[in-house]
């Protein structure tokens, strides 16, 4: 995946999308969920911990453990784009 994160006044976006995955899934199914994805995540570590929006979706997404799963960002569509008010 590509991932860009941006921060401003206190307000956090991070952008997320799947590439190089035709190989993962059998056209014309889509790059989706913990089955394709597994326990491929991105490190948050260093930024603040809480509830992620896809602001595509309007999904949830927890990253208590300072891990976002991919399997949750990308379980409608293969790209995310993440919004966090901090």
């Amino acid at each position: 995946c590509v991932a860009y994160l941006r921060r401003s006044e206190g307000s956090s976006v991070l952008v997320v999308a799947g590439r190089l995955f035709t190989t993962l899934v059998t056209p014309p199914a889509l790059p989706l969920g913990r089955t394709v994805w597994k326990d491929t995540s991105i490190d948050l570590r260093g930024e603040s911990l809480g509830v992620w929006v896809n602001e595509l979706t309007g999904e949830k997404i927890a990253t208590g453990t300072g891990r976002l799963a991919l399997a949750d960002a990308f379980s409608s569509l293969p790209v995310a784009i993440l919004s966090q008010k901090t």
